[in-house]
């Protein structure tokens, strides 16, 4: 009885985080090649509900394909509702962690529906979208087109509740964190970082959030 109360909750509310959050239909992801979740493997993990209820006793998927979690619990699958606002997944080993949230302003090609990353969080907060694209080709030599998966990345800073594209030629990190220019300037000198991994972006948010 103590996992009834989950299973009416998620029931109740069935597929509808599919509906809110993606305008591409169902059948736009089928025949496509290549490995549509964030990791291919089911996974432990954690998620909390908007109401602040937590349960550790699902596996969990992420479709980066569709931007939904996918829950598995005594060997059936389904699709989570939409009154998740968090969830984790654990890596194999135990020791790495990874955050999805919702709830974020509306940006570029994300909602308040789309499940970030949270990379690093402060008094900014730095979020990783991570999607796949279906990318189309055409194989000359058989007359047909091919589609698989492609891995899409852009992070994001969400400061004082807006939340602000990074783009490395119009609007580098430190531009957006323009009020510690200098100082940030000679901290990626000084560690000689390149700006272009999740890892650089993340030491000079932490860096910038040690600032008062």
């Amino acid at each position: 009885m103590k996992h009834l109360w989950i299973f009416i909750f998620l029931g109740y509310h069935g597929f509808s985080q599919n509906t809110e959050t993606h305008q591409a239909k169902a059948g736009d992801f089928e025949g496509v090649s290549g490995n549509p979740y964030f990791i291919k493997d089911w996974s432990d993990g954690m998620i909390r509900f908007s109401s602040g209820k937590v349960t550790n006793k699902f596996k969990l998927k992420f479709d980066a394909a569709q931007n939904r979690l996918l829950l598995q619990f005594n060997g059936s699958t389904f699709a989570a509702e939409s009154k998740i606002n968090e969830f984790i997944i654990y890596a194999k080993n135990k020791a790495d962690s990874f955050v999805f949230r919702k709830g974020f302003p509306i940006a570029d090609r994300g909602n308040a529906e789309t499940f970030y990353q949270v990379l690093e969080q402060g008094q900014v907060t730095l979020l990783r979208l991570t999607s796949k694209e279906i990318v189309e080709e055409t194989q000359i030599l058989e007359s047909k087109r091919s589609r698989h998966y492609r891995d899409v990345e852009q992070y994001y800073i969400l400061r004082d509740r807006i939340l602000y594209k990074i783009d490395k030629e119009t609007a580098p990190l430190q531009e957006i964190l323009s009020d510690r220019r200098e100082e940030l300037k000679n901290f990626i000198s000084e560690h000689q970082l390149r700006m272009r991994s999740a890892g650089d972006l993340v030491k000079v948010v932490r860096k910038y959030n040690e600032f008062r």
